[in-house]
């Protein structure tokens, strides 16, 4: 299979932090690596797997050399994912303010049996597949939605909700997959040219934005 480098444009990137919670704990990551086998990992959303980063909290200038094994976080203004321990060792937290900067970029494949990356899944979430809002309009046909954040908390989606939602003619609802996984999603499209042109209203202030196949509208 061809693979096709990416082109990263920036060398430095400045966002906030998340951290895994200890379900995620037994999966198998972007990588192809399980996720307690690696030690000093990071996720991000777009540098190649393999790419080495350094990490550095910007309160008190400690840093770390990482290397990205996953894909995330999937939060607007969030720039990485690491494990707790990793955070422990130059002192952030959840939400922190970090600046990444790529050392190294990989442009070789992640050597992965996709088929125990998906089976990871399923022996470590519980999913539900509930809705807790939903518009009320027939979509019931629509199958595509635009995922604008996720989060652990249920408050927490609905503070988001009720903050960004004046940016939006459609309703943000908040699906919820898996344990402690609230995502808020906008529109249901028949297909992704329907989904691509709603997001053309929204795309500059929610750059993050990703299309996410609702279990519910298969």
């Amino acid at each position: 299979m061809l693979s096709v480098p990416l082109i990263v444009h920036a060398q430095r990137q400045q966002g906030k932090l998340s951290i895994y919670t200890d379900q995620h704990k037994g999966r198998i990551l972007a990588s192809g690596d399980k996720y307690t086998n690696v030690k000093n990992w990071a996720a991000h959303e777009h540098l190649p797997v393999n790419s080495v980063i350094i990490l550095k909290n910007l309160d008190n200038g400690s840093s770390i050399e990482l290397s990205v094994k996953d894909r995330g976080p999937f939060k607007i203004g969030h720039i990485v994912q690491v494990r707790s321990d990793v955070a422990q060792q130059i002192g952030v937290k959840e939400g922190d303010l970090v600046e990444l900067e790529l050392v190294k970029v990989s442009f070789e494949p992640p050597d992965i049996d996709f088929r125990d990356f998906v089976n990871s899944f399923d022996k470590v979430y519980s999913p539900n597949n509930e809705i807790i809002q939903q518009k009320t309009s027939d979509q019931s046909n629509d199958k595509l939605s635009w995922q604008l954040a996720s989060f652990s908390n249920k408050e927490n989606a609905k503070n988001f909700i009720n903050e960004h939602q004046p940016n939006f003619r459609l309703e943000l609802f908040i699906v919820n997959p898996s344990t402690s996984l609230y995502k808020v999603c906008v529109g249901r499209f028949q297909n992704r040219k329907e989904a691509n042109k709603a997001r053309s209203k929204f795309k500059d202030q929610y750059e993050s934005a990703f299309i996410y196949r609702s279990p519910l509208s298969r």
